[in-house]
Parts: structure tokens; C-alpha cells; sequence
């Protein structure tokens, strides 16, 4: 951000202070939360991802290119590729034991859970990586249009994953007082239950179904709907699917194990662990901890 602030300022660089010149004529390169960063690029920069680009670059790099310095343009791309590298390696390491998870509890099937002799779900690691593939269709269909599909896709799961921890956090309060199991016995509680997890449910519920509206707009656009709204249907084809298969449903909340591997300690053990981390700590990490202790009761 103070980069994008000192290039468009004038102060770095030798060419004059561009202001909010791209941002007004032709335009800006995005019409989002993109910042700063849409003073720097003109929409019709050619270097810009656009439908018919196989390559691009990142709007630091084409502005450091624009005002004289390659070389630190060279260096944002690297970090940016770096970034990218950590976040396949920890998205990768996620997706794999997530899957070889769902595979041991029966929610995928059973051979993804195998393991070499060192404990690494191979299988389901290389499962996750076939997903990897899906980069070469940049090739025939260009740039843009992989990057909506992976956004759409990624965005429409975030909301489907946030909303099943909702309803689980939801159905979890409620088998608590069906068995009459106090919420002293919780290490941490919500302050904002329930009121706060409806509200974030119902919001997501709301976000995923408006999300793809500029689908609806004339002309309607076929891509653009399938986009915002197929993995709706997939989802649903998979829920259902497993419940047939496995004749089962919602579980009995009155009746459901709430016991097994519940650590039993008491609120003064809590209490004590908290109050030891809570001395251990000394100006902002001991302001942290004061609010953290306040958040969770």
C-alpha cells in the first residue's frame, strides 16, 4: 500500500505524479476493494489479466516496469511467486489430511486414508494434486477465465464450509441442553451465542444465493450463473447421496456421545491455566490475553 501511495505520489520514480489520472481516464483496472492498487494501472494496460492473456503480472510490478524501476518489479513477482508457493504447500497439506480425515471417519472413500510408514496419506495426497491439472486449461480458455472459475468455486465452498461449522456449533448448544451437560464444563464459550451464529448463518445463506447476480443481468450470461451456482448442486448430490447410501440422517441430539474425548477438568483447572498464561505475559501480549479472557467468558 505505501508503495502504491509513493508511485502514484510522484515520490518514486521520474515520471510526474499520476494521482488519480488511470482512475479516471481510461479507468481503473478493478471495479472491487482492490485499494490503492487502482490508481497504478489503467484498465487497458495489456499486461493485465484479461480473457484472451495466458500470462500476466501483478499491478506492483507493471507500475514499477511504468515509472523506471524493473528490477523492483522483478522482485514483487518473486515474492508474489513465493507467496503462491507457500500457499499451494499449506492448501495441499490441508486438502490431503482433510480427505485421508474423511476417509478414516467413512465420509470418502476408505483407501484414501492409507499411509506410508511414516504416516503420510499418500493416496489422498495425490488425489488433491490431480486438482493441480486444472492450471493447463489456461492454456485454451485463457487467464481470466480459470481465475473466475477457481474464485467462484473457492468463494461458494468458504460459504458452504462456514455454514455447516454454524449449524454445528447450532446443534452442538442445543444437544448440551437436551442432556442437561452445563456450559461451565466448556472451556470457552461465545459471547455472542446465539444471536451471532444465526446471524453469521443466515448472512451466509444470503451470500451464497446473491452472489452470482451480475449472472442475471441482460444479456444473462450461462458461464457466469454456472460459475456463481454449480457447486450447489454438487453438494447437494453429495449430501443426499451419502445419506442414502449410508441410510442415516441428522443424529439424535438427546441421545449423541458428547462424552468421549472430552477432557474433564474443572473450572478451577481453567481457571488456573488461564491466569498462569495470562501472568506470563507482559504489555501488548498481556492486552491480548485480557481480551481474548473477555471474548470467550
Amino acid at each position: 500500500m505505501l508503495a502504491s501511495i509513493l508511485i502514484a505520489s510522484g515520490a518514486v520514480g521520474s515520471g510526474p505524479a499520476t494521482g488519480f489520472t488511470y482512475y479516471k481516464n481510461p479507468g481503473p483496472f478493478s471495479s472491487g476493494v482492490a485499494g490503492v492498487f487502482k490508481l497504478l494501472v489503467p484498465y487497458n494496460d495489456p499486461h493485465l489479466l484479461t480473457g484472451a492473456s495466458k500470462a500476466v503480472r501483478a499491478p506492483l510490478t507493471i507500475a514499477f516496469t511504468r515509472v523506471g524501476y524493473p528490477v523492483v518489479g522483478h522482485v514483487v513477482s518473486a515474492v508474489c511467486i513465493l507467496c503462491n508457493i507457500s500457499a499451494i504447500n499449506g492448501s495441499l497439506y490441508i486438502g490431503s489430511r482433510s480427505l485421508a480425515s474423511m476417509a478414516t471417519s467413512r465420509y470418502a472413500p476408505a483407501i484414501l486414508a492409507r499411509t506410508t510408514k511414516r504416516g503420510v496419506p499418500f493416496l489422498a495426497m495425490l488425489a488433491t494434486n490431480i486438482f493441480c491439472l486444472l492450471v493447463f486449461t489456461n492454456v485454451s480458455s485463457g487467464a481470466s477465465v480459470l481465475y473466475s472459475w477457481i474464485v467462484n468455486l473457492a468463494g461458494v465452498s468458504s460459504f458452504l464450509a462456514w455454514m455447516g461449522i454454524m449449524l454445528c456449533h447450532l446443534r452442538f448448544r442445543k444437544a448440551l441442553r437436551l442432556q442437561n451437560i452445563p456450559l461451565s464444563t466448556l472451556p470457552f464459550r461465545t459471547i455472542t451465542y446465539p444471536i451471532g451464529t444465526w446471524t453469521g448463518f443466515i448472512a451466509l445463506v444470503v451470500l451464497t444465493l446473491i452472489q452470482g447476480w451480475t449472472s442475471f443481468l441482460n444479456p444473462f450470461s450461462i458461464i457466469d450463473f454456472l460459475q456463481a451456482y454449480i457447486l450447489l448442486p454438487v453438494f447437494l448430490v453429495f449430501l443426499f447421496g451419502y445419506w442414502a447410501y449410508h441410510r442415516d440422517g441428522f443424529v439424535d441430539l438427546a441421545a449423541c456421545d458428547l462424552q468421549t474425548g472430552h477432557v474433564e477438568r474443572s473450572e478451577a483447572e481453567i481457571a488456573s491455566v488461564m491466569k498462569e498464561d495470562y501472568e506470563g505475559a507482559t504489555g501488548s501480549k498481556r492486552r491480548l490475553a485480557r481480551a481474548w479472557e473477555w471474548i470467550v467468558g
